[in-house]
C-alpha cells in the first residue's frame, strides 16, 4: 500500500513527516504520490490564515478517494474539529498516532519501486520542541506543549546515523531551538545552546551544520566563538517579529531592539559575509503609523539579507486576538507592501556584494545547490550530487 505525504508549516513539522515516513517504511508501506491509498496530511495552525490552508488542503484531498490521515498541529489543539468537519478521516494529534494507526492495519506486502529514497544530503534534525513563552499571538504553546529538549547523545547519535549514509549538511530545528537546554523559554539565561554546537563540533565530522530559526535572547558571547567555525554555516534567521520596543513588549516577546542589535553586530564581526534573514509581522494590534515607523528604520538599519513579512493574523484562543485596536486589513497590506519592498532592496544589495566571491556549494539532485550563507545557485558543470564544492558567484548561476 502507498502513502502519500502533505507537510505544512514549519521545519519541525517537516522532521515530524520524515520520522513517521520512516517508521511506515520499516512496516513496509510504500511513501509515493503515484495513485496512494493514503494521503496523511500534516497540519500547521500557527496564524488563523495557516490554520485555513490545512482545513482546505485536507478537503481537496478528500476528493481523491485516498484514506485521509490528518495530524499535526491543528488537530492538537482541535481535535473534535477535525472529526465534525471531516468524518471520513482518521484524527492522529502526532506522529507517534499516526504509526500506531498503520501498524494497527493489515501488514502490506511490499512495493518494489515506490520507495522512497532516504535523505541524503540535507537533514532536518529535532533538538527541542515546544515552548512556554506565550507570545500574544501565537496558539503554538497550546498544540507542541511545553519545552523539551532532547538529549545531546540522541541528538549526536542521530547525526552520526546521518553522516553513515553520506549525509553532508544537518539542520538543527526547534520549536523554540536556541533555547535548548532551558527549563522554561523564560529562563534564557539557562541556554545551553552554545554548549549543544561544540559538543556536535567535536563529536560530529559532519561537513556542514545549519542552523534555523533563532530567539536572539537566548545568545550567548561563547555562541559568537563557535559560530567562527566554518562547519556552521554562516547564515542565521532570526526571529525578530518588529522592530519597535513598544510592539515587541505587547506581543510578550521575551525579548527588545538590543538582542538583535547585539546579535547582529557580534556574528557579522566573526562573520563578515554572513547572510541573515528574518520574520516581521504587520500590522499588530495598537501598532500605530509611529511604530510602524519604528520598524522600518529599523530593520533598514538591521539591513537584513532577506525579510520575510506577515501581516498579522488573529488566531482564536490567543491574547492578540482579544485585543483592542485592531488594523484594518488595508492598512496591513500596505505596511506589508512597504516592508516586502524593502527585502527586495536588501535582497538585490546582498546578493551584489557576493558577486566575484567564492563559496562552497552543496549540490542536490534538483540540479541546483546552496552556499553557506543560502544562496541558491545552478549546476552548470553537473557536479555530482552530494558534494561540495568550490566556485565563484556569479549572475548567471544565481537562481534566486
Amino acid at each position: 500500500m502507498r502513502v502519500h505525504f502533505e507537510t505544512l508549516g514549519c521545519k519541525m513539522n517537516f522532521a515530524d513527516s520524515e520520522f513517521a515516513q520512516h517508521e511506515l517504511q520499516k512496516m513496509g508501506f510504500a511513501i509515493s504520490d503515484e495513485n496512494p491509498d493514503f494521503i496523511v496530511i500534516n497540519t500547521c495552525t500557527v496564524t488563523d490564515t495557516a490554520d485555513k490552508k490545512s482545513r482546505a488542503k485536507t478537503n481537496f484531498f478528500t476528493r481523491t478517494g485516498a484514506q485521509i490521515v490528518v495530524t499535526g498541529c491543528s488537530t492538537k489543539i482541535s481535535p473534535d474539529r477535525w472529526k465534525t468537519a471531516f468524518p471520513g478521516c482518521a484524527v492522529c494529534p502526532t506522529p507517534a498516532d499516526v504509526v500506531t494507526f498503520f501498524s494497527e492495519l493489515s501488514k502490506p506486502e511490499p512495493e518494489t519501486g515506490f520507495r522512497i529514497e532516504p535523505e541524503r544530503t540535507r537533514k532536518n534534525i529535532p533538538i527541542q520542541t515546544g515552548c512556554d513563552t506565550y507570545c500574544a499571538y501565537c496558539i503554538i504553546p497550546f498544540a507542541r506543549g511545553a519545552a523539551h529538549s532532547f538529549s545531546a547523545k540522541k541528538i549526536i547519535d542521530e547525526i552520526l546515523e546521518f553522516e553513515k549514509t553520506g549525509g553532508r549538511e544537518i539542520i538543527l530545528t526547534g520549536i523554540n531551538l536556541a533555547a535548548w537546554g532551558c527549563s522554561h523559554t523564560r529562563k534564557p539565561e539557562e541556554s545551553k545552546f552554545s554548549e549543544l554546537l561544540a559538543e556536535i563540533l567535536e563529536k560530529t565530522s559532519i561537513p556542514r551544520i545549519r542552523i534555523s530559526s533563532i530567539g536572539p535572547e537566548y545568545i550567548d558571547d561563547k555562541f559568537f566563538e563557535i559560530f567562527q567555525n566554518p562547519r556552521i554555516c554562516d547564515h542565521l534567521h532570526v526571529s525578530v517579529q518588529s522592530g519597535s520596543d513598544t510592539i515587541l513588549k505587547k506581543m510578550n516577546r521575551g525579548h527588545g531592539t538590543s538582542e538583535i542589535s547585539k546579535l547582529l553586530k557580534s556574528a557579522r564581526a566573526v562573520r563578515p559575509n554572513a547572510g541573515f534573514s528574518c520574520d516581521v509581522i504587520v500590522g499588530f494590534p495598537g501598532e500605530t503609523d509611529e511604530l510602524f515607523r519604528e520598524t522600518v528604520r529599523q530593520i533598514r538599519a538591521w539591513n537584513f539579507s532577506k525579510l520575510h513579512v506577515f501581516p498579522f493574523s488573529a488566531r482564536a484562543g490567543t491574547v492578540a486576538a482579544k485585543m483592542p485596536n485592531q488594523i484594518s486589513i488595508e492598512i496591513k497590506k500596505q505596511r506589508s507592501a512597504e516592508l516586502r519592498k524593502m527585502g527586495t532592496e536588501f535582497r538585490k544589495k546582498f546578493i551584489a556584494a557576493q558577486i566575484g566571491k567564492k563559496q562552497k556549494v552543496l549540490w542536490e539532485k534538483n540540479g541546483s545547490g546552496w552556499t553557506t550563507n543560502f544562496l541558491r545557485v545552478k549546476n552548470i558543470s553537473n557536479v555530482p550530487e552530494n558534494t561540495i564544492s568550490e566556485l565563484e558567484i556569479s549572475p548567471e548561476i544565481l537562481v534566486e
